[in-house]
C-alpha cells in the first residue's frame, strides 16, 4: 500500500539495491528511518547468501513500511528499474535511491524529496565520501585514499563544495516521471550505470542538483583484491558508457591508463633506460602522496595506502584496455 511522507507530503519511496552486504546493511537502514517516518523502505535483493536476507527479515518483522523485494537481474540497475516499475504503478511521485555500504545524515530521505520537490530537479545527487572509520586497516587505508585526489581523481561528488547544477552525481532522488521517459538504467552495463543515465538526461533537457550540504560516508572495498574487481569493473563499464554515447574518457580516467601503460613499458627500460623514466616517475608520485595522506597511521598505513592506489589504478586501466581490445580484436560493440 502506498504511503505518504507526513513531513513532506509527497508520495516517495526509498529503494536500496544490495547483494552481500550483511556487515553494513542494519546501520545503513538505521539511518535512513532516521528522521524519515512514515517513509516505505524497499530493499532490493540480488540473491545474498552472507546472511543478509536473515537480517533483513528480522528488520522487517519490527517496521511494517520494509519491504524486501527479489531482484532476479541482480544488478543494481535491475534492482532500481524493477523498483521504479512498481513505484510508478502505485503511484508514487520520486524514488529516492540509498545504498546497502553507506551511511547517511537525519533525516536524509524527506531532505532529498524535499530538494527535489522545490528545486523541480529531474534528478537530486550528494558527494561520496569514504569513511574515516574502517573495519579493518585496509578498508582504513581506502578511506583516506579515496578522500584525496590520488584516489578520486578530483571528482566533483567526491569532494565537499557548494551547491550547485552539475552534469553528474552519486544519484539520491530521482522524479519517477522523467526516470521511467528516459528508459531507466542501462541493465546492459554491469557498472557506471549512473553515469550513462546523466548523460540520457542532459542530452534530453534535464537538470541535476548536487546537494552537498547533505553527502553521504561510502565504506570502500576491505582488501586489495575486492578494490582490483571493482576497478576492472568499472574500467570496462566506463569504456561500455563512452562508447555507446559517443564520449571520449576524460583526462581523470586516461591518467590510470597512462600509468599503466608506462609499467607495462618498463622492463624495455632494461635495453634503453629513458623508457623506465615513466614508471618511476608514477610510482615516486604514488608513494610520496601516500606518506602524506597516510602521515598520522604510520609507514605501514601509507604502504597500504600505496598499494590499494596502485591496486586501483591498474585495475581501472585493465579494464578501460580490456574494454578497448574487445572490441578491436573480437570486434565486439562495446
Amino acid at each position: 500500500m502506498k504511503q505518504e511522507s507526513p513531513e513532506t507530503g509527497n508520495n516517495a519511496v526509498v529503494v536500496l539495491p544490495v547483494l552481500n552486504e550483511a556487515d553494513y546493511i542494519v546501520d545503513a537502514l538505521y539511518d535512513l528511518r532516521g528522521g524519515n517516518a512514515g517513509v516505505p523502505i524497499w530493499v532490493m535483493d540480488g540473491g545474498s547468501t552472507d546472511g543478509t536476507l536473515e537480517l533483513l527479515h528480522d528488520l522487517a518483522a519490527a517496521d511494517a513500511l520494509l519491504q524486501v523485494i527479489h531482484n532476479p537481474g541482480r544488478l543494481q540497475s535491475y534492482a532500481i528499474n524493477l523498483a521504479a516499475y512498481l513505484a510508478q504503478n502505485a503511484g508514487y511521485d520520486v524514488l529516492v535511491r540509498a545504498d546497502g555500504h553507506c551511511r547517511y545524515p537525519t533525516g536524509f530521505v524527506n531532505a532529498m524529496v524535499i530538494l527535489q520537490t522545490h528545486l523541480k530537479a529531474d534528478s537530486v545527487t550528494v558527494p561520496l565520501i569514504a569513511t574515516k572509520v574502517g573495519y579493518n586497516r585496509w578498508q582504513l587505508a581506502n578511506g583516506d585514499l579515496q578522500r584525496n585526489w590520488l584516489g578520486n581523481g578530483g571528482a566533483q561528488h567526491r569532494n565537499l563544495g557548494r551547491s550547485t547544477w552539475v552534469d553528474h552525481g552519486h544519484h539520491a532522488a530521482f522524479l519517477l516521471s522523467r526516470f521511467m521517459e528516459l528508459g531507466g538504467y542501462d541493465t546492459d552495463l554491469s557498472a557506471c550505470e549512473d553515469v550513462d543515465y546523466d548523460l540520457r538526461q542532459r542530452a534530453a533537457g534535464g537538470r541535476i542538483w548536487l546537494a552537498s550540504n547533505w553527502p553521504v560516508v561510502y565504506m570502500p572495498r576491505t582488501s586489495p583484491r575486492t578494490t582490483w574487481l571493482q576497478m576492472l569493473r568499472n574500467g570496462m563499464a566506463r569504456t561500455q558508457v563512452a562508447k555507446k554515447n559517443h564520449r571520449p574518457l576524460n583526462r581523470r580516467q586516461l591518467l590510470p591508463v597512462l600509468a599503466c601503460s608506462a609499467l607495462i613499458a618498463a622492463p624495455f627500460g632494461l635495453l634503453w633506460w629513458p623508457v623506465a623514466v615513466p614508471a618511476v616517475s608514477y610510482l615516486m608520485l604514488v608513494f610520496a602522496l601516500s606518506v602524506q595522506i597516510g602521515r598520522k597511521g604510520g609507514i605501514g598505513h601509507s604502504l597500504r595506502i600505496a598499494a590499494l592506489a596502485i591496486t586501483a589504478h591498474m585495475g581501472f586501466s585493465a579494464g578501460v584496455l580490456r574494454g578497448f581490445s574487445r572490441r578491436l580484436i573480437r570486434g565486439v560493440q562495446i
